[in-house]
């Protein structure tokens, strides 16, 4: 009976420092990470229109195509972050990682490009920002994921000797999404590396200017890279999101009665607490969840403080025992 007291006390006190853990993580993590997110992916559903309806122009005098929303539709893609670095910061709850949906709609409901992982076709003209001022499409990676040989792409882009890829041939829809038909890696002096090839439909388009946004970063920073196909391949690979169903039930409290609205909430859990943000604006609406895990940091003040608890109630429980004996005799 005496051990099972003990037993309750020490379990009811590590509950208690449970809780203290918990918050403390969701505080930090919510303060550095998650209100800096948030702000940053609010305010987009000014743009839905021209994510989910773009209206293609010719290019006049080096201005942009019009296409440009789908460039942002890549960058608020759904995916995960890894923000995963040295130990110590396990002390401060800042290695955690962090997955994200983002579903946009309007009154009339959604079009292929509303939800899912995608990446940007475009015209390269020898600028930084041809894949903002002249896309072509947008990859679903998905789709691309379901592919027979997706696999080996995968897995010869996460070797990194590559410089560049172009999109040799391919076909678009009336959502703009870009159907691959053959992808070809480049070196530096755009020579090829390894083509690839995949079924298509529709009609085939062929050209040697069309490339797939991809910017080949250190091993850190390509692990989070929004513009880094492999990553967002592996981000498929990886599985489906938690926030995937929670992204869609969030679509229910868009209200379009409403000229603006703007709602966010916070759902707490074990090492984990999820974002959820819904606005609407004159007839178009964004909904977007994020669900950070910061398990790391919980562990290793678990283990400290079990440590510390019981090297101070340890001795005492062993002072008692003894005293308690030495009276009996």
């Amino acid at each position: 009976m005496k051990i099972i007291k003990r037993a309750v006390l020490w379990l009811s006190i590590m509950l208690v420092l449970e809780l203290l853990i918990n918050a403390a993580g969701a505080f930090i993590v919510k303060r550095v990470g998650a209100e800096n997110l948030i702000n940053s992916m609010s305010g987009y559903s000014k743009r839905t229109e021209m994510i989910l309806h773009p209206t293609f122009r010719e290019e006049n005098d080096g201005k942009a195509n019009g296409l440009s929303g789908l460039a942002v539709r890549t960058i608020l893609s759904d995916g995960r972050i890894y923000n995963h670095t040295k130990f110590g910061y396990n002390f401060l709850f800042l290695n955690f990682t962090m997955e994200q949906s983002v579903v946009f709609f309007d009154k009339d409901g959604t079009t292929q490009v509303s939800s899912g992982i995608f990446n940007i076709a475009y015209e390269d003209r020898g600028s930084k920002t041809d894949y903002i001022k002249f896309p072509v499409g947008i990859i679903d990676v998905k789709e691309l994921c379901a592919q027979s040989n997706a696999r080996e792409l995968y897995s010869t882009l996460e070797k990194k000797q590559y410089d560049s890829i172009r999109l040799d041939e391919y076909s678009v829809d009336e959502d703009y999404i870009v159907r691959p038909k053959k992808m070809t890696l480049l070196d530096l002096d755009k020579n090829a590396v390894q083509s690839f090839e995949f079924p298509c439909e529709g009609e085939i388009i062929k050209d040697d200017s069309i490339y797939v946004y991809d910017m080949i970063e250190l091993n850190e920073q390509m692990r989070n890279s929004s513009t880094s196909l492999c990553k967002k391949m592996k981000d498929v690979y990886d599985g489906k999101l938690k926030t995937d169903k929670t992204a869609m039930k969030l679509m229910k409290e868009a209200d379009f009665s409403k000229s603006a609205q703007r709602v966010d909430k916070t759902i707490y859990g074990f090492a984990s607490f999820t974002s959820k943000h819904v606005e609407t604006t004159n007839g178009s609406a964004m909904v977007f969840a994020l669900h950070f895990n910061y398990i790391k940091g919980v562990i290793l003040y678990t283990i400290i403080c079990a440590v510390i608890l019981t090297a101070i109630l340890l001795p005492i429980w062993i002072h008692k025992d003894k005293k308690a004996a030495n009276s009996y005799y």
